[in-house]
């Protein structure tokens, strides 16, 4: 399946230059979103704009496919690509700034998409786990899903010949750790700097994130 990871983002509020290149125990976030998607078995394809060219040329420079969009916004880039590239079967869709993306999790989406039945699938995690780390949601939107308050993950599935249409989707709620970091804050940065250390023995570390939140000194280098 092709995932398009969507890369347009300049990272103003990380103030560390293109967002998709912001390093992770030295590995790029694009880096980290292309590898989870390959190991899971897909075929990657980093949707940059104008705004990203250092992005484009990392992405060409490491034999990743790129497609440069007109920088439109998310929505108007991503339409563009899927009907430039003539996509007309089901594909991933994320957000490039989630660098603890899994295979595992990945597989599981495609597996509940599929068995779903429906035209698209979006992802979403619960409210509640933010909230126990003692950070604010990192989206604007939430609303409750089989009774559970939550908000969207940042990956969808969605069909390529109907990507001008609204399609029915099933509202997937995971409880996955991977899926909370949108790495758009340098709060961010520091908690998925911590769920990825591996000198870390606490998987969520979220004594760790809350306290150095909370004494406002930070822990990523």
């Amino acid at each position: 399946m092709l995932a398009v990871i969507m890369a347009g983002g300049r990272g103003t509020r990380l103030g560390r230059g293109e967002k998709a290149l912001v390093q992770l125990d030295g590995i790029p976030m694009v880096k980290r979103i292309v590898t989870a998607f390959s190991n899971a078995g897909h075929t990657p394809l980093v949707v940059t704009t104008p705004d990203t060219p250092y992005t484009a040329n990392y992405c060409r420079a490491h034999a990743i496919e790129v497609y440069q969009s007109k920088g439109a916004g998310y929505l108007s880039d991503l339409t563009e690509t899927i009907v430039t590239i003539e996509e007309t079967e089901a594909f991933f869709v994320a957000a490039v700034d989630l660098p603890c993306l899994s295979c595992d999790t990945i597989s599981r989406i495609e597996t509940e998409y599929r068995d779903s039945g429906l035209c698209a699938c979006s992802v979403w995690v619960p409210v509640s786990r933010y909230k126990e780390l003692g950070v604010a949601i990192p989206v604007p939107y939430s609303e409750e899903i089989d009774g559970v308050m939550s908000c969207p993950a940042g990956i969808n599935i969605l069909r390529g010949d109907s990507i001008r249409y609204e399609q029915q989707e099933l509202k997937l709620v995971l409880d996955e750790k991977g899926l909370l970091f949108h790495v758009n804050t340098v709060e961010m940065l520091n908690l998925a700097f911590f769920f990825l250390s591996s000198e870390n023995p606490y998987p969520d570390a979220s004594h760790l994130i809350v306290n150095s939140l909370k004494t406002g000194k930070r822990t990523y280098p």
